[in-house]
């Protein structure tokens, strides 16, 4: 006959200790320590309900990342047979050469070799659409602004590369645009022409200043500069930050002086971004999939304006701060 014992463990349930003659190797024992469940049809009383599952976050980029080049136009005569791209989205990014354009969409998508990164100028030669994670298209558009020692580079940006932007940028399935601006430069005329373009053809776009890690390390901060130099730097909103200065103060004059030179509307917010941080890259990941979901351009807009309002607020915030 079995011997059956049992004992009462805490409140996880009722322990029962089996022994049973006759079984392979003389003994065995079992543990039972959950209790009866009650029926689906009469719950408990005072049982917690369960919670309702979070809603889950629309995402187009993710750590893991599929692209293929499916276009790629190096004169504006190309643009009338580009391909259909079923009705993707489209996001571009335009900004000046060694600005830090490609890199920071190598890195937004976390590949190595995606867009043309490189320390010489005008590495990028063509406008490439990449089809990304089967959810939008990212054109990476060539760079501008290569200086009086350009040579053939600015001969070919006035004979195909400008036409060529230009041309592309009156696409109706462009969705918003990213502009990226080195934040230690003194935007250019031609950056002021590419911006007010954007804005012209009524393309959403979120201004991105790069290299936010490098703000520091800035010859305009030096006492020694010219009075050309001086009066090109300058920001009549700010005391120009010296030597001394810190991270923030810099921070906030330059960007200051970005917007200002731009004439980059008031409305409308910007995004500090390095590629030595992942806090750029999730913001300005969540932008992207929200340009993605956006049903149009009017909603595209709205977005960007409603962002500002809580964004307006945190910059009073930091200037306050700078000036007590």
């Amino acid at each position: 006959m079995p011997v059956l014992a049992t004992s009462l463990v805490g409140a996880r349930g009722l322990a029962i200790l089996s022994w049973r003659k006759g079984l392979s190797g003389g003994c065995s024992w079992r543990t039972l320590c959950a209790p009866a469940a009650p029926s689906a049809a009469s719950p408990a009383a005072g049982a917690p309900t369960k919670p309702a599952e979070k809603e889950e976050r629309f995402e187009v980029i993710h750590k893991r990342n599929s692209f293929k080049r499916v276009a790629s136009f190096a004169c504006a005569n190309q643009l009338a047979s580009a391909p259909d791209t079923d009705g993707l989205p489209e996001i571009c990014v335009a900004g000046r050469t060694n600005a830090g354009k490609s890199s920071l969409v190598n890195h937004l998508l976390g590949s190595n070799h995606m867009a043309k990164a490189s320390s010489r100028q005008g590495k990028t030669t063509h406008i490439d659409l990449y089809e990304i994670n089967d959810k939008f298209i990212f054109a990476d558009m060539p760079g501008y602004g290569f200086g009086i020692n350009g040579g053939i580079l600015n001969h070919k940006w006035r004979r195909e590369w400008k036409p060529l932007i230009y041309t592309y940028l009156q696409r109706e399935t462009i969705k918003a645009a990213i502009f990226a601006c080195d934040i230690r430069w003194v935007p250019t005329q031609e950056d002021v022409a590419i911006s007010q373009a954007l804005r012209d053809c009524g393309i959403p776009t979120l201004l991105v200043m790069t290299k936010d890690d490098r703000i520091l390390n800035r010859a305009g901060f030096s006492p020694d500069m010219t009075d050309d130099q001086e009066e090109q730097n300058s920001n009549p909103d700010r005391q120009r930050p010296v030597a001394s200065s810190s991270v923030a103060e810099a921070r906030a004059w330059l960007a200051a002086r970005v917007r200002a030179r731009l004439n980059w509307p008031k409305e409308q917010p910007h995004l500090h971004y390095s590629i030595e941080s992942v806090k750029g890259r999730k913001h300005l990941r969540r932008w992207l999939a929200s340009f993605v979901k956006a049903r149009d351009r009017e909603e595209a807009w709205a977005l960007l304006g409603s962002a500002w309002s809580r964004t307006a607020q945190e910059q009073a915030l930091i200037e306050r701060r700078i000036d007590a």
